[in-house]
Order: structure tokens, then sequence, then C-alpha cells
């Protein structure tokens, strides 16, 4: 009887097995390709991937450098897109490797090889070859990589010159591992992207034309309109079949050029330009392409989707994620927007006058976003001038205030004091300070004292010390009842 039980627990045992092995191989909790092997999960809890299911039609490419990208990283990226077929989920880095259960694919190593055996670019790339061909952690060289980059003369040690040539590699290499999709996004892998809005958004063009969309920048040094690269690219299928299918490779012909460029922005905008006759279409501020701290929070953009932000920390993308999620289980029409994205910034924020902070108030993202208080104001301003009873804005940050309060359009100020001391007999060479208004809405972050010391043209030998101070401040309650008259 004894032997019986066992003999049944056995049977029982191996009927599970070959059970979870059908499973596993009929399915896809576990896909194997050629571009990459995981462990996949279907997400079917998530409402995400209920109300925007994977149209298969869509590959996403995140850039990551081996000396920075962790296995945090990798798994954020992977469960913010959960509702993507692990497949066509593909990782570019500068070297051929693997962390955990995700394939990094090293997009240069098939560059020009004279560039890659004896350009200074490279010398990077080199060592980081050689370290890992030795089993060493190669994070140990971009610790070192950042400290020598504050050096300009010695950039080259640096993984950022790397990026300008992995562009078009990863164009070719989208479609080498999967070929025949209709769109095929680029990223950094710190950057958020919204699935829904993705899907939503990409599913009502035309993926049978040469499309190339991302955040239009002007590169003024060499007249081109150009995708800036640190937001989200995104290619049609017939702009990367065309690149990726050329009878020699566009990537590699290019590499030579590249090194005479200053940015991958202008390699990507040029080639494609050149090569495919193919210039940017502007997507912003679906794809915003700044750092949350630098959004310009305006009128124009408050009802926009938020389809990508490119440097989003871990709490951020969390917060945005479960609100998405959270939002579609009840509202399916739900739509993460700017003014959504606004709140989320602005939690724990007492927006009080800070010192060592700076919200960017002297930066315009084109004409008439800043206010020139001291002269003739922008055509679109209210008609406001000063009077000599009127305190100057530059003498402190509190009449700097008061000037923003002034203007009706003014929704936050920057105020930078300086000082120059003579070193020996710290005497004051000169002092005082700049206020900047602006129409715009910057949350800004933490800035520290800048500091310099120059030659003292008065005293032979001596030197001055400068200083600089950044405050900011903002006019929340102004900003908030300007974008309440405007309901999404």
């Amino acid at each position: 009887m004894l032997l019986f039980s066992f003999r049944a627990l056995i049977r029982a045992i191996l009927l599970t097995v070959v059970f979870l092995l059908v499973y596993l191989f009929r399915s896809d909790a576990f896909t194997t390709t050629k571009a990459t092997t995981v462990w996949h999960q279907a997400a079917v809890d998530d409402p995400r991937c209920h109300a925007f299911p994977d149209p298969k039609t869509i590959t996403i490419a995140l850039t990551a450098g081996a000396s920075s990208v962790t296995p945090d990283l990798l798994n954020r990226a992977s469960t913010m897109l959960s509702c993507l077929h692990p497949s066509r989920l593909l990782f570019f880095s500068d070297l051929d490797h693997a962390i955990g259960l995700y394939r990094l694919h090293d997009v240069l190593s098939r560059a020009d090889p004279v560039l890659l055996q004896t350009h200074p670019d490279f010398d990077f790339y080199r060592h980081q070859q050689a370290y890992a061909s030795q089993g060493q952690n190669v994070r140990d060289l971009g610790e070192l990589a950042v400290l020598r980059a504050d050096t300009p003369q010695e950039d080259q040690h640096s993984p950022k010159v790397l990026e300008k040539y992995k562009y078009l590699h990863m164009i070719e290499r989208a479609w080498e591992l999967q070929p025949g999709r209709d769109w095929y996004v680029f990223a950094d892998i710190q950057t958020y992207i919204s699935w829904p809005n993705l899907v939503r958004w990409l599913g009502d063009m035309d993926s049978s034309k040469p499309h190339f969309l991302g955040r239009k920048v002007r590169l003024r040094d060499v007249d081109i309109d150009a995708g800036a690269v640190e937001g989200t690219i995104v290619l049609s299928g017939a702009a990367v079949e065309t690149f990726a299918t050329a009878a020699k490779s566009i990537a590699r012909a290019w590499d030579r050029k590249a090194a005479r460029m200053d940015s991958p922005s202008e390699v990507l905008a040029t080639a494609l330009r050149d090569m495919l006759r193919l210039n940017i279409t502007d997507a912003w501020p679906l794809t915003i392409g700044i750092e949350p701290e630098w959004i310009p929070f305006q009128q124009e953009m408050w009802c926009e989707p938020v389809v990508s932000m490119p440097f989003a920390s871990e709490s951020l993308s969390q917060s945005l994620a479960q609100l998405e999620k959270q939002s579609l289980f009840s509202q399916k029409d739900f739509v993460l927007d700017y003014h959504h994205l606004f709140n989320l910034l602005s939690e724990g924020q007492n927006f009080a006058v800070t010192q060592f902070w700076d919200n960017a108030s002297d930066e315009a993202e084109r004409p008439g976003q800043l206010i020139h208080w001291s002269g003739d104001q922008d055509d679109d301003a209210e008609s406001t001038t000063f009077t000599d009873d009127d305190p100057d804005p530059n003498t402190s940050i509190e009449a700097c205030a008061k000037a923003c309060v002034r203007f009706r359009d003014c929704m936050q100020l920057s105020y930078m004091s300086f000082a120059a001391k003579r070193r020996y007999d710290d005497k004051s060479v000169k002092a005082g300070g700049v206020c900047y208004l602006s129409k715009l809405f910057r949350f800004g972050r933490h800035r520290g004292i800048n500091s310099w010391d120059e030659d003292d043209d008065a005293v032979r030998g001596s030197s001055v010390d400068n200083t600089q101070v950044w405050s900011s401040g903002w006019n929340i309650g102004r900003f908030k009842a300007s974008r309440s008259r405007n309901n999404c």
C-alpha cells in the first residue's frame, strides 16, 4: 500500500512537470529569440494592457551605456513596458553583455574598423572592451569617466562621446533584430514612456510613409533642424527599412562623418536628410525631450498627452505608471497629460522664494516668453511701466518678487546676486544683482554658489574672488488660476 502511494506521488509530480513544460513552450511565458531570452509573465492585471493591448507593430529600443546601466534600470524599463512583447523590447549599448536575463547588444561593434582601432573618440570603448575581457566590472570605468570628463581636454575618455556614433547603427540593428515593424521607437533607458499614449498616438499615423518624429531643435551652427536625441526618436517602418536595407551600410559609411560632427542629434538629422531626404517632424510636447525639472509649463501644452519624458526618476516613473493604471481601471478614455504631470511634480512643494535654486527664468523656448521689465515689453504683455517710486528689481530678491507681482503675465522669477572681492585686502570691487521674470513655469533644481578667481587689473600680482548666487520664486497662485480656466 505504501509502495502504491509512492508511485502515485511520483506520477503526479511527473505529470505536473510535463504540464508546466507544455505551458512554457506553448505560451509567451518563456520567449526565446535570436535577440533576447527573458522570462516574461503577461501583465494580466494591468489595466493599461487591457485598454491598449500590444498591436504587435511597435519595436522599442532603449539605449544604455554599459558603464552606467544597472539591473534596477533594466527592471524598471521592462515593468514600464510590460504590455509590449519582450522580443520587441531591445536594449542597445556599447558592450555586448548580459545582466541577469537581459541581453544588451553592442551597436558599435560594426562601426568603421579603422575608427574603432585608432580614433581617440573610441579610447573609452577600447578600454571598456579590454576591461570586460578580463572579467572586470565595467561600471568602475563609468565612475572614473565622470571624473575625467570634467576636464575638457580629456573628453575622449568619456562614454558620452560615443553617443553620436550609436544612433545610425541602432536603426540598422533594430531592423535586423525586428524587421517589418510599423514603428521603431528609440529612447534612453531612463525615459518614461506612456504605453497608452504611445499606442494611441502612433495608431493615428500612416507607417507606410517615411516619418522622423521627435522634439525639433535648431542647430544654428550647422543650419539644420534636428531631433533632440536626449528625448525620444520615432521612425516609421518605411523609413527604417529604406535606411537599413541599403546595398552598403549607411551607418558605417557615416562613421567618419560623425567623427567631424558635434552631437548625435546632428549626425542623425544630417544622415536622414542626405540619404533619405527625410526631415524632422516636431512632436513637441508629446515627446518633451527635457528633464522634468526644466519642462516649461505653459498654456498650449497643458492638455497635451505625455508620450515620453527623459531622465524621469524612479519615484516619478512609479507615480506616473500608478496614475495611469488606477485611472484606466475606472475611466477607459483616460489620457495622461501635462496637467497630471504638473500636479505630481507639485506634491510637497511650498513654492516660497528659495536661495540656491535656479528655475531658469532667464531662458525662453521662443521669443515673447521673457518679460523685459527694464524697457519695452513684449507685444503680448500687459502695458505696465516702472516709475521712480518703484524699487529697482535688480536691487534685491524682494524687489524682484514685487516686480513679478506687478506684471500680470509673470509666473516666476530668478535673481542672480554677484560679488567680487580683492583677495589681498578683502575689499569689495563690485556687487549687485540681476532680476529675471518669465511667463513660463519651471520647477528648476538646486544650484550651488558659482565661484571663480581672476587677475586683478588694479593690483599687480593680486587676484579677485568672484561669486554668484541664484535664488528663485514662483507666483503659484497666479499660475493655478490661469490654468483653472483651461479644463482638459
